[in-house]
C-alpha cells in the first residue's frame, strides 16, 4: 500500500473551508501536495490593514494582492489578510531559489474565497499569473495532476494555455485570467452564509450576495 506524503495528508484534512486550497507543487523532482491557507478579516474600524505571509516571499504575496485589487472583485481595503504555505518534504517556498511560481493561482483562489466566504472545490490549483493577470502555462502539468489524483482529488484547475501530454487530460477546468477567479468560484464553489469554525460572515460588500451583483454587472 502506497503511503501519502505528509503534505498530502494535511492538505486533504484542511480543504473544505473558505480560504484553503490544494497546490500540487513541483519544486522537487516529484510534485507534492501543499496546503495554501488564507484568512481575511472584516473591515477594521481603525481603517488599518495587516498583511502577513508565512512560507512565501513577500514579493510573491504583494504581486497576488495587487492583482486581486485590480481584477479580484473583492475589496481588501481595511481588512487583515494572512496567508500560510506549509513546508513539507524539503519544500521551502520562502526560499526564492525554491519558489514554484505556479503558486500564484492557488494563492489568489485562497484569498478571494476567504474574502467572499466561498468554499473552493476539492481539486488542485496551479498557474503563474502575469503582471496583467493572465494565467500562464505551468511545467510538469501531468505530474501535478497525478499528485492530485494520488491524494484523492478529482481534478485540477489551471490556465487555458497549460498543456498535458495525455490527450484525455485536456478536459481539466481552466481559469484564464485573474478576473475570472471570483466568477469561477461563484460557479463551482460552495457559498457559506454563516460562521465557519468561529470565523464570522464578512460584514463588507464582499458577501456572496453582493459578489453576485458585482459579477452580474460585468
Amino acid at each position: 500500500v502506497e503511503v501519502l506524503d505528509p503534505g498530502a495528508v494535511l492538505t486533504m484534512a484542511l480543504i473544505g473551508e473558505p480560504g484553503v486550497v490544494a497546490f500540487p507543487c513541483a519544486s522537487l523532482a516529484r510534485p507534492v501536495l501543499v496546503p495554501v491557507e488564507a484568512v481575511v478579516s472584516d473591515k477594521r474600524e481603525d481603517g488599518g490593514a495587516d498583511r502577513q505571509a508565512l512560507g512565501i516571499p513577500a514579493s510573491k504575496f504583494k504581486h497576488v494582492l495587487t492583482l486581486i485589487r485590480e481584477h479580484g472583485f473583492v475589496d481588501l481595503s481595511g481588512r487583515d489578510v494572512r496567508v500560510k504555505v506549509s513546508q513539507f518534504a524539503g519544500v521551502n517556498m520562502a526560499d526564492p531559489e525554491m519558489i514554484d511560481n505556479s503558486i500564484d493561482l492557488p494563492l489568489m483562489v485562497a484569498i478571494v474565497s476567504a474574502a467572499a466566504n466561498i468554499i473552493p472545490p476539492k481539486m488542485g490549483f496551479f498557474g503563474e499569473l502575469s503582471l496583467k493577470g493572465k494565467v500562464m502555462p505551468s511545467i510538469r502539468a501531468d505530474a501535478r495532476l497525478d499528485a492530485a489524483h494520488k491524494a484523492g482529488l478529482d481534478n485540477v484547475a489551471c490556465g487555458g494555455m497549460c498543456t498535458f501530454v495525455e490527450a484525455d487530460r485536456e478536459g481539466v477546468p481552466r481559469i484564464n485570467h485573474a478576473r475570472d477567479v471570483a466568477l469561477w468560484l461563484m460557479a463551482h464553489g460552495e457559498k457559506v452564509a454563516h460562521a465557519v469554525h468561529g470565523q464570522p460572515t464578512s460584514k463588507t460588500d464582499d458577501t456572496p450576495r453582493a459578489l453576485d451583483a458585482k459579477l452580474d454587472a460585468t
